[in-house]
């Protein structure tokens, strides 16, 4: 979550500082599932409906602007929304029509206990200490498609780890229609893969072939390559 890291002034209340404290304390004590499950929910109830970050704001105010327009609509309209208008159209989509910040907390929440489950399967007891960081805590109570993106590498992750290369190849292509940033280790990922990095590759260039048919797609493709200092 750039935004809270390098923009935002972190302003919690007691409550929520006393929450975030006691969850850390709870998943470095047991790191069970029923623990992620208390733990998520006692966040969920201590940062109901507050948006932590200008990230957060900016997305649901144009999720809120944008539940009017149906699908081909949106695709003209969401390049001229600030923050939005440098992502894949699909995550601010589907939240765009319900742009309600606790139903969207609500729903991230059981999400991050799925993230948590998986990083216990891929990393055993070690995960409880990326689980138990501030940081990750507080991202887990902002929706936002960082954070999907952080899932879907954690479901890519586990099934390299179950060796099922062709279920994995389509993760990382799926990545891409998360955040194009993915680029950056994109390359690294296609090579876990194998052969299989086609189907990656095969999702990615249908996603851009469409995208570059709207002035979305030409506007994201042009913050990519600034992002990698490639012009």
């Amino acid at each position: 979550m750039v935004g809270l890291v390098f923009v935002d002034r972190l302003t919690l209340t007691p409550a929520q500082w006393v929450a975030l404290v006691m969850v850390m304390g709870l998943i470095l004590w047991r790191e069970e599932w029923q623990t992620l499950l208390g733990c998520h929910a006692l966040l969920l109830a201590a940062f109901w409906n507050r948006a932590l970050t200008t990230d957060t704001h900016l997305l649901f105010q144009s999720a809120s602007y944008l539940s009017q327009w149906t699908w081909s609509a949106f695709l003209s309209e969401f390049p001229f929304r600030d923050y939005v208008k440098l992502q894949p159209p699909f995550y601010t989509f589907w939240l765009s029509r319900w742009p309600s910040l606790p139903l969207h907390q609500y729903f991230q929440a059981n999400f991050a206990v799925g993230c948590g489950l998986l990083m216990l399967e891929i990393y055993g007891d070690q995960a409880k200490y990326l689980l138990s960081t501030p940081v990750y805590l507080l991202m887990s109570t902002q929706p936002g498609n960082d954070f999907i993106l952080f899932g879907v590498v954690l479901c890519v992750l586990r099934l390299l780890q179950l060796r099922h290369r062709a279920a994995a190849a389509i993760g990382v292509g799926v990545l891409w229609l998360v955040k194009p940033l993915i680029l950056i280790v994109f390359p690294l990922l296609c090579w876990r893969v194998r052969w299989w990095a086609l189907l990656s590759v095969g999702i990615l260039a249908s996603y851009l072939t469409w995208s570059r048919s709207y002035y979305f797609g030409a506007l994201q493709w042009q913050f990519l390559l600034q992002q990698l200092c490639l012009r």
